[in-house]
């Protein structure tokens, strides 16, 4: 929810800017551009104070917004970095703007000006139903798991050593639960310390398995769940966070610092991940679901229960995974293919 409600702070702040000056049946494609612009100028300038930027890029992204795009400015260049956060505005305001026109007595359509609006979705290049392969979520793992080492000489030393610190153990510890879990990044986002609970399964062969159950409970649809992950790659750094919250289970694993306990953006986490994908040598991939959908693949080809990974992943039912996950898989479908043809029948 905090994403929308951004989003919509965003639209009415930059609103009353034209406060006495614009009547709001006259909003139309010209005023949603330039809100648009509005966003990416303020985007690229908090990213400049925060160092996520260069000065030279930041001037780029403001020389191209002092050109003409025409009438409507439907032609207004989106920076590929802002394209996913402005394509979630963008819907977000499209579900607004229908909600008014459904409200107001004059009859108002305002969702008819969007297709003269600039697009800022993004160039998937088939992006959408790629995924990790085994090889690439075990570089993820190592490279995440070792990252508070990699930090200060890939990132730089900027900000100060505590603070520079705990940001590279908490993102280490998020991109390793995403690469072990394949949960959401909005639910590991809201991961607390009293979530992490672990276990210990002997079997009659003498071999032990310590995991910890996870507890999803702010789960996509309210479909709270359980998922399990292995203790020797989380211990370390649930150790590290139970001494920067001074045991205070209580806490966002995600907090944005030691003392303030509220997680920090989705933007904000995908930025970072990219340092952290970078340093697995994996310049061309970005954000989430390619780990997800890996995972899957992985656990699938593996021979696990098809069932029991939609479970995992979070899906309300198993169609989801197969058409999602499993149909748009090659590789998977051929693994599967050769394992049917080796059942005997």
């Amino acid at each position: 929810m905090r994403s929308y409600s951004e989003a919509l702070h965003t639209f009415v702040t930059f609103c009353a800017l034209y406060d006495g000056k614009l009547q709001i049946h006259e909003i139309g494609a010209k005023f949603i551009n330039r809100y648009i612009m509005y966003y990416v100028e303020k985007l690229a300038a908090r990213d400049l104070e925060t160092g996520r930027i260069p000065q030279n890029e930041y001037d780029a992204i403001m020389e191209k917004y002092n050109q003409n795009f025409g009438p409507n400015g439907r032609d207004t260049p989106i920076p590929a970095r802002y394209q996913k956060t402005l394509q979630h505005r963008l819907t977000v305001l499209k579900s607004f703007l229908r909600f008014i026109s459904m409200q107001n007595k004059d009859g108002h359509d305002f969702t008819r000006i969007f297709p003269q609006v600039a697009k800022a979705s993004s160039t998937k290049n088939d992006l959408g139903q790629r995924y990790l392969s085994e090889n690439q979520l075990a570089a993820l793992v190592s490279t995440a798991y070792e990252w508070p080492a990699y930090y200060k000489t890939l990132v730089g030393s900027s900000g100060s050593g505590k603070g520079r610190e705990f940001v590279a153990w908490r993102n280490s510890l998020l991109m390793l639960i995403y690469a072990l879990t394949a949960m959401r990044a909005s639910e590991a986002l809201h991961l607390k310390l009293e979530d992490f609970e672990p276990f210990t399964k002997r079997f009659e062969n003498g071999h032990v398995l310590d995991l910890y159950a996870i507890s999803v409970k702010e789960a996509k649809g309210g479909r709270a769940r359980k998922v399990v992950a292995p203790t020797k790659f989380l211990k370390k750094h649930l150790d590290r966070m139970h001494h920067y919250f001074h045991g205070d289970k209580t806490r966002y694993i995600a907090s944005r610092t030691p003392v303030h306990n509220e997680p920090i953006s989705y933007t904000a986490l995908y930025n970072y991940s990219k340092w952290i994908y970078q340093a697995a040598g994996m310049d061309d991939m970005s954000g989430f679901h390619c780990i997800r959908r890996g995972w899957a693949t992985r656990e699938i080809g593996a021979g696990k229960p098809p069932a029991l990974v939609s479970k995992q992943l979070g899906h309300k039912s198993f169609t989801t995974t197969h058409t999602h996950y499993v149909i748009t898989n090659d590789e998977l479908l051929a693994k599967l293919f050769m394992a049917d043809q080796d059942t005997p029948s």
